[in-house]
């Protein structure tokens, strides 16, 4: 086992023996590693810790050579590769300064006498100043002082205990042997001085208050604090010295400067505004959430800034550090800071954190004061922290502290991104004039709106020149060179807009990191619980609960329904996330599982809307694999509507792969592709899935394909390219041994003789597909030919004929439930009985069809039976009733995004309406 040693030195050590690291950059990396161990470090943070402001040429070159030298010295296993950069795999009771704050933590918890033995113990483990000689300039200023802090943060937790335990002379020794390592520390001093005075020595420390007065004055030009000239003036009037007056009321004034260039937000400002007007005087709990880098903070500070007058008593603000970088402060810690803050004494504070809770709130009960909690974790660290009373608590958090609304009432208001306008506005204050508000559009747009990208991207327009504004659009084009050009390569983690984002996925715990994960493999900004379930290979409500997590830490947003959408910048992360942390293997293996989840329920919608009129061809459902069920036929049509774009792309990708996914799925996607008129748009995407149905030696799905391609010929109205693949069809079906297949591209064959007004061949063959369906005992296949040989009939003048056999296919499909083909069916029954004079019997024929195509939602069947309808209607004198059947039907391919079918356009439908007379 190897013990990571950071106080005092930076060494490495294995079963006693000190390793030998080979230069300061190495013992950099190790400390950077270190200090995340169990996590991996990103390229961009490992190089700024080592290298500082002066990084080589090539920093992912470099980088690679100091981490094989330390894989050297501590073992290949201990430092993996995993992005965004390197993890070393060791446990943090190994890591002495992770080991430390974990044992303080743990000391928090027990009773105070306890924790005062723990600590005592705790703080003899560190003898030295952190990393020793710091290994890089980056430490010496960011990593030093920040675990002086937390050492220091111990100790005076220590001293406290000591106090309340009357132990003084040890507080003493303690106390003397830090102030001369920190002179200008006044909590230190403060507790010197108390210690002094508490063991019968106010004489000396009157005489060290004066010492630690000029040291200021000297070094800083600053005055004591208020809390420790109110110590001074206790020790003065306990020496009989009545001159000083009494320690004054701390009115604190914390809030920081409002952020450059702060624009909009005018409803959230607005909202705050009316929540804090209807709580005057009584005061009240407000929690600002909302993503990472949505500006909370800023929100808040701003609002708090403009309305100072309505908090009179003072104005408090505490990071709480909920989201990195460190460790998130506890509940403990904050309320010792909070009631420093209002003027208790370092001997006033309890230990205990209910104890200092009900100080607080006795201390802020008749003051009129806000208090700004920035940046908390959840309910259990912030709920501690309420004051109560007349105080006005406004939290900022990405968690949408559903506790603190229930039992705490609690108002939330949600901070999301900025609107487009808001953006570009934002955009102008920080560059001024210069660029075009379409550049400055398109900027927006690729920061996702996001203030915190915004910032970065304006910084980096400002440090290269407004003209440079093209070049920064070029970049952030591709999606996956967003995230690394909108993190910055300086020291604060807080601008660093990939390191903001991933600190809310840092804190999730793996069950929801992994469905996190599974939505960025989603190809598609909405994504479903079903289709997460299938991704991560778990139950639907198991799903639903994880999302319902990242909904409650904004990581992703609820639409109703079982849809979910995430942020532009998140969902990167989120892909990048997908790819990077988990391997090969299992990604493969969830992708296979989402393939197989479009597959079945895009064949289960399919079969629902129309029952096939052959076996299907079969590929097993995966285990995990809870394909879509559906209540109706709306129900699947809704779900293919929404499903369509991601469904082609699955077919795309997976012809691309050579997987039977794609081309099956494309057959099972025809459907909804030629109830939508989509079919004119998949000529390519019907060529690659038979080529792939070829190439797998599959010669059903190869027909099948060819049928598909054959239909998208018909759709392009080229009749004799789809004559020429309905005939090749047909022999791909004799040679699979399919006497259905061999049917259907009968019917195509014929279909498409009758397009090309070749209409006694077209009947000759539709003819013999009906009596050959009849022999075979296809039913659907026999009443489809009925209803479409009554087309035919209809235009070779044989009206009884065709009101005969449309008649026939209406009984037969009746019985069969297949709503589109009975639609289909009607439809050519009210058009033989409209060429037959019988208008009212054509009427109520149409309008079942109508009603029956409205179940299916499929706009472009409705519009052309509610065209003729609409002109039954007229000619029968219903006028009102004609205008309203144009007009759906307007709408109804306005709505879907077309301007004309086989046998409607928009068009046609406005001279329609033009041309009725109104009455």
């Amino acid at each position: 086992m190897v013990h990571i040693r950071l106080v005092g030195a930076v060494e490495a050590v294995r079963d006693g023996e000190a390793l030998a690291l080979p230069g300061k950059r190495v013992r950099a990396l190790l400390v950077l590693l270190a200090l995340s161990a169990g996590r991996a470090v990103a390229v961009d943070t490992l190089a700024r810790g080592i290298w500082d402001d002066e990084p080589p040429e090539r920093v992912r070159g470099s980088l690679q050579t100091y981490v094989g030298r330390l894989r050297r010295v501590l073992g290949e296993s201990l430092i993996e590769t995993q992005r965004p950069g390197y993890v070393l795999q060791v446990p943090r009771a190994s890591v002495d300064l992770l080991a430390f704050v974990d044992a303080v933590d743990a000391a928090a918890e027990v009773e105070p006498e306890a924790e005062r033995a723990a600590l005592g113990e705790i703080l003899e483990q560190w003898s030295s100043p952190p990393f020793g000689e710091p290994p890089s300039e980056w430490i010496a200023r960011h990593e030093v002082p920040a675990w002086t802090e937390r050492y220091l943060q111990a100790v005076e937790r220590k001293v406290d205990l000591d106090l309340r335990s009357g132990d003084y002379a040890s507080c003493i020794v303690e106390l003397n042997r830090n102030v001369e390592r920190h002179p200008l520390r006044e909590t230190l001093w403060v507790r010197l001085l108390t210690a002094l005075d508490a063991a019968g020595r106010t004489a000396e420390a009157l005489d060290r208050y004066e010492s630690v007065r000029k040291k200021l004055a000297e070094d800083l030009g600053v005055d004591p604090s208020p809390e420790l000239r109110s110590v001074h003036a206790s020790l003065l009037t306990k020496a009989g010295d009545s001159s000083p007056t009494a320690p004054r009321t701390v009115r604190p004034h914390q809030l920081p400067g409002g952020p450059r260039g702060f624009v909009g937000r005018d409803a959230v400002l607005q909202e705050l505004d009316q929540v804090a007007a209807g709580s005057a005087g009584t005061g009240g709990v407000i929690a600002l959430h909302g993503p990472a880098g949505s500006g909370k903070t800023s929100v808040a500070t701003s609002w708090a800034q403009d309305r100072l007058d309505r908090f009179p008593d003072g104005q408090l603000f505490l990071n709480l550090r909920g989201y990195g970088p460190g460790e998130p402060v506890t509940s403990s810690g904050a309320l010792d800071m909070l009631l420093r803050s209002v003027g208790a004494a370092a001997t006033e504070i309890p230990p205990d954190v209910d104890e200092r809770s009900a100080l607080l709130r006795s201390t802020l009960a008749d003051r009129r004061v806000l208090v700004v909690l920035d940046n908390a974790r959840d309910d259990a660290q912030v709920r501690p922290l309420l004051a109560g009373g007349a105080t006005t608590t406004l939290v900022t958090t990405r968690s949408q502290l559903r506790s603190l609304v229930i039992r705490d009432g609690a108002t939330r208001i949600a901070v999301g991104r900025m609107s487009p306008d808001e953006s570009v506005r934002l955009l102008e204050e920080r560059l001024g004039p210069g660029p075009s508000r379409a550049d400055l559009t398109e900027l927006a747009e690729h920061c996702g709106h996001l203030p915190i990208a915004l910032a970065v991207a304006a910084e980096r327009v400002e440090r290269s020149g407004n003209g440079r504004i093209d070049d920064l659009n070029a970049q952030l084009r591709d999606r996956q060179q967003r995230l690394p050009a909108l993190s910055t390569s300086d020291d604060d983690p807080l601008t660093n807009v990939r390191t903001v984002l991933e600190s809310s996925y840092r804190a999730l715990d793996e069950p929801t990191a992994q469905a996190f994960r599974a939505v960025g493999m989603y190809e598609d900004p909405q994504v479903t619980a079903a289709a997460v379930a299938a991704l991560a290979g778990i139950d639907l409500r198991e799903a639903e609960r994880r999302l319902d997590r990242l909904v409650g830490q904004n990581l992703l947003m609820s639409l109703g329904s079982g849809w979910y959408e995430c942020h532009d910048l998140l969902r990167d992360l989120a892909v990048e996330l997908g790819v990077s942390t988990m391997p090969e293997r299992v990604n493969a293996e969830a992708m296979e599982r989402l393939w197989n989840w479009c597959l079945h329920s895009t064949r289960n919608a399919s079969y629902l809307i129309s029952p096939p009129r052959s076996e299907p061809i079969h590929l097993d459902l995966l285990e995990g694999v809870r394909p879509q069920e559906f209540r109706s036929e709306l129900d699947a049509s809704e779900w293919l509507s929404r499903h369509a774009c991601y469904l082609r792309t699955v077919i795309g990708d997976a012809n691309a792969a050579g997987d039977p996914t794609g081309y099956l799925l494309a057959i099972e996607f025809f459907l909804y592709l030629n109830i939508q008129s989509g079919l004119a748009s998949a000529g390519g995407l019907y060529e690659q899935a038979e080529a792939n149905a070829r190439a797998a030696g599959d010669l059903l799905g190869e027909a099948e394909c060819a049928s598909c391609r054959g239909a998208v010929h018909s759709e392009r109205r080229e009749y004799d390219d789809a004559l020429t693949c309905a005939r090749r069809t047909r022999d791909l079906y004799v040679q699979a041994g399919e006497p259905s297949g061999v049917l259907k591209a009968e019917t195509n064959i014929a279909l498409t003789l009758f397009r090309l007004d070749r209409l006694d061949e077209a009947v000759a063959a539709y003819e013999q597909v009906i009596d050959d369906a009849r022999e075979q005992g296809l039913t659907l296949t026999y009443a489809m030919g009925l209803a479409d040989v009554a087309d035919v009939y209809l235009a070779l003048g044989r009206t009884d004929d065709a009101r005969h056999a449309a008649a026939a296919a209406v009984a037969k499909l009746r019985e069969s439930g297949n709503v589109r083909a009975l639609a289909a069916a009607l439809d050519r029954l009210g058009g033989a009985q409209a060429a037959d004079g019988r208008g009212k019997e054509a009427i109520l024929t149409y309008e079942e069809s109508a009603h029956a195509v409205r179940r299916l939602g499929a706009a472009t069947f409705e519009a052309p039976t509610l065209r003729t309808l609409g002109g039954l209607y007229r000619d029968a004198g219903r006028r009102d009733d004609a205008r309203a059947s144009w007009n759906r039907a307007l709408r109804l391919l306005e709505d879907a995004g077309v301007d004309d079918t086989f046998d409607v356009s928009r068009s046609e439908l406005q001279e329609l309406l033009t041309s009725l007379p109104m009455g």
